[in-house]
């Protein structure tokens, strides 16, 4: 290992923080500063390569992913920034539970204290001493939850940043680290659809089917503009909002069982979708029941967008993929909600 990331909550967009730092434990050094290279093209003499004074750097932040190995606790700092709401309370009766719930609705990502965040990056020299970057004003454009049958759960948030900065010195900071007690693998899966019908226009679930399945694969693109620059001396870019209507996708596989979803998509019937991941030991005992850890991704409404016929195999079982997109059924209900239960108060 050769470097760490901090992230802390912002309570003002750009302005960074001195306090709330944590050590979540992050994937990979992603992050990158960002920068627009001008350079003049001119009818001129031949040189034998482009002129130095004809080039301009112009910064324009960060960039980069976040990606986090989904687990019990630390994840709602990096949910609420992307969400277009979000909660935490006390699971009903509990002591030690909170159910978070974020939501994806018509609202874009909101503004204000911890809806962006500072990531700072330690690069260790060869010497063993390490260098702090620091990028301010970090906002998700967009997101994406990633499981198969070869390991962890995975999040990635794709960042922005409003700047990327080299540090003079390390700032000292004293991150926390979330007790994870549990990391979701693919063992703790569990996928459901059900169909879905809408006689005289109102919502009817069908019966459920809990697939057994070797991947499930959601993407959320916040349709957010972050090149919201302006021609104005001395401003910065301001803060990203949403520009368009987003269009959440999705990918389901599985070694072909059945033509039900062949059919769905040549109809175009549409699928309420749960996945589900849960850990083995209770964070406490209510009223006689256990309330154990968990997540569960709901997405109201998807529909089969891809033709998605089964492929046979010269060496292994026929498989098949399913490319579907969450739709909005104008019921009224969040197109996406994430829900866990978990011992981390904070948000």
């Amino acid at each position: 290992m050769s470097g760490y990331i901090l992230n802390a909550p912002e309570a003002t967009y750009g302005a960074g923080s001195s306090t709330g730092w944590r050590d979540t434990g992050i994937n990979a050094d992603n992050l990158k500063a960002r920068q627009d290279l001008l350079e003049r093209k001119t009818l001129t003499r031949r040189t034998g390569a482009p002129k130095l004074a004809g080039r301009r750097i112009i910064d324009k932040g960060g960039e980069g992913d976040l990606q986090i190995d989904v687990g019990t606790n630390g994840l709602g700092m990096y949910l609420k920034p992307a969400a277009s709401t979000s909660a935490s309370d006390l699971v009903e009766d509990a002591e030690a539970a909170y159910l978070q719930r974020f939501t994806w609705t018509d609202a874009g990502p909101p503004s204000g204290a911890g809806c962006s965040i500072v990531s700072e990056v330690y690069r260790e020299r060869q010497s063993g001493e390490f260098d702090p970057w620091s990028f301010k004003g970090g906002k998700p454009t967009k997101w994406a939850l990633s499981q198969d049958l070869s390991g962890f759960l995975v999040l990635t948030l794709t960042m922005d940043y409003l700047s990327a900065v080299l540090l003079g010195s390390d700032p000292g900071r004293t991150p926390t680290t979330p007790d994870v007690s549990f990391q979701y693998a693919w063992p703790d899966a569990l996928i459901t659809l059900t169909p879905l019908t809408y006689p005289a226009g109102v919502r009817t679930l069908g019966t459920p089917e809990t697939e057994c399945l070797s991947s499930f694969s959601l993407e959320v693109d916040l349709a957010v503009d972050a090149e919201a620059w302006c021609l104005k001396r001395g401003t910065t870019k301001h803060e990203p909002k949403r520009a368009s209507v987003p269009a959440p996708t999705g990918t389901i596989e599985w070694k072909y069982q059945h033509p039900r979803y062949w059919t769905a998509f040549r109809n175009g019937t549409p699928f309420n979708v749960t996945a589900q991941w849960q850990a083995p030991v209770a964070i406490e005992t209510v009223e006689g029941s256990p309330v154990y850890p968990s997540l569960e991704i709901g997405l109201g409404t998807i529909v089969f967008q891809e033709p998605n016929d089964p492929e046979s195999k010269v060496d292994g079982p026929t498989e098949q993929s399913m490319p579907f997109v969450v739709v909005d059924d104008e019921q009224g209900d969040p197109v996406i909600t994430w829900d866990q239960v978990t011992s981390d108060a904070a948000l």
